[in-house]
């Protein structure tokens, strides 16, 4: 394509242009969906990000989605496939510390290559989510109760400004952008990579799914409260997660601990029958790899999410009662999966830090996702689950267990959240600003997501 746009493009980018006629060329998940043509990522570096974003600026933003890209997976994560530079996961030395670099898309590839290293990164607990949204968005992990979430333990981001300038975000340079892209999301430019702190791992950790009939819903909910009442032990965590599919209910568990020998924290479980059990000692990057969250089953859905200070008797058996009454609309307005995740944590804002997402509370939160077949069936489901949600809220008041000021946390929030609902009312000020410093001309709202206006 001689003196074309496309060619003008490519001239300065490393990667393959492919033309909108071009699309039979397109294959795998390694290409971003752009207006006018695509751009396939395949070892995109830094040059690469930055004389994208100099010819968004200069051409109305036309390209801008070369280098955005944000995704969710099944169970709410969000996912974001920044370009990066071609790598692999490094590891300090002698720092116990590790950038994440482009190849390390999933938190399971980076999981998979520190298998056997003796460390481990804060990130993602299933197979699907994507190092940069996960961690743009905050990241709830498995790893939570010993550490924070997965933006507190990033010592730097390498970003790419809308302006095209390369340059980093840490507690010592740029501390500002530092604080807005530990839970603020993708509104400042283009992360291509980031510094983790590590933490010892053992060898073998306890952990894997039980599944369960939906006849034992009690005992799993009465389970699951008493777990999140008497738990002490920061290496035990779980995840009770209630399913309505058109195949059927079924309820499972996530248990996880970190180590061999879980003794008796998962006691209070024991007796009630189960379906299929996966549950053995394995390494963590396997264990990680057994739940992939990222299957796409239907084109349309949607998340939702409500914070609770803990988890009562009374507001988990609510939570059950509205997965079951779910299952008998479903059909009728095609619904595919009607997903509720329910996530004991303990005091875990103790390992927080100064950010855009304010977590020092230690809020829980339940996961809620919708997916459905039909855009005629778009207004029941979204409606549906905002009441639902709606009445979630009115029972955790009533069980003194919800803080009217708790924000909503960013990966499992529905795209209609206001930035006040996630990061408070001087928080959201807060981010206004610094992405006007970051990006007076408002590129990056061509990528999507929450609104800052």
């Amino acid at each position: 394509m001689k003196n074309s746009n496309v060619d003008f493009y490519e001239h300065g980018l490393s990667g393959k242009m492919i033309a909108p006629l071009s699309l039979d060329l397109i294959t795998g998940p390694t290409i971003s969906r752009v207006v006018s043509l695509l751009f396939r990522r395949l070892c995109m570096n830094l040059p690469d990000v930055e004389s994208a974003l100099s010819m968004a600026i200069s051409h109305d933003g036309k390209i801008i989605h070369l280098v955005y890209l944000r995704q969710r997976s099944l169970i709410g994560k969000a996912r974001y496939r920044p370009g990066g530079r071609c790598g692999r996961s490094v590891l300090g030395d002698p720092e116990p510390d590790v950038e994440l670099r482009k190849g390390d898309d999933e938190y399971t590839d980076v999981y998979e290559k520190l298998d056997g290293s003796g460390v481990n990164v804060v990130g993602g607990r299933t197979a699907g989510p994507g190092v940069g949204g996960f961690t743009l968005g905050g990241g709830y992990s498995w790893k939570t109760n010993q550490f924070g979430l997965t933006s507190d333990t990033v010592k730097l981001y390498n970003i790419v400004l809308t302006n095209g300038t390369i340059t980093t975000a840490s507690a010592d340079t740029n501390p500002d952008l530092f604080w807005a892209l530990q839970g603020g999301l993708n509104k400042f430019g283009v992360v291509t990579s980031a510094e983790f702190n590590t933490h010892t791992q053992p060898d073998q950790i306890y952990g894997g799914i039980i599944i369960y009939s939906t006849d034992y819903n009690d005992q799993i909910i009465a389970a699951t409260q008493k777990f999140s009442e008497v738990n002490t032990d920061p290496k035990a965590q779980l995840i009770t997660t209630l399913n309505t599919t058109p195949l059927g209910s079924l309820t499972f568990v996530i248990y996880f601990y970190d180590g061999p020998d879980p003794g008796n924290v998962f006691s209070m479980f024991d007796g009630i029958e189960s379906t299929i059990n996966l549950v053995s000692t394995q390494t963590f990057s396997s264990f990680v790899s057994l739940v992939d969250s990222n299957i796409q089953t239907s084109p349309r859905g949607s998340f939702n999410t409500m914070p609770t200070t803990k988890l009562s008797a009374g507001f988990l058996a609510a939570v059950a009662n509205q997965s079951q009454a779910l299952s008998n609309v479903a059909s009728n307005y095609s619904g595919i999966l009607l997903s509720y995740d329910v996530e004991p944590f303990l005091n875990y804002g103790q390992y927080a830090r100064s950010s855009a997402f304010p977590h020092a509370d230690s809020a829980v939160p339940l996961n809620l996702y919708y997916s459905w077949i039909g855009e005629d069936n778009d207004e029941f489901w979204l409606s549906t689950m905002q009441s639902n949600v709606d009445q979630l809220k009115q029972v955790a008041i009533s069980e003194g267990i919800f803080n009217e000021t708790a924000p909503l946390y960013p990966n499992y929030s529905p795209s209609t959240a206001t930035l006040d609902q996630l990061y408070s009312s001087a928080g959201a000020a807060r981010l206004r600003e610094i992405r006007s410093a970051y990006d007076p001309g408002l590129v990056g709202d061509l990528a999507g997501g929450f609104s800052f206006k």
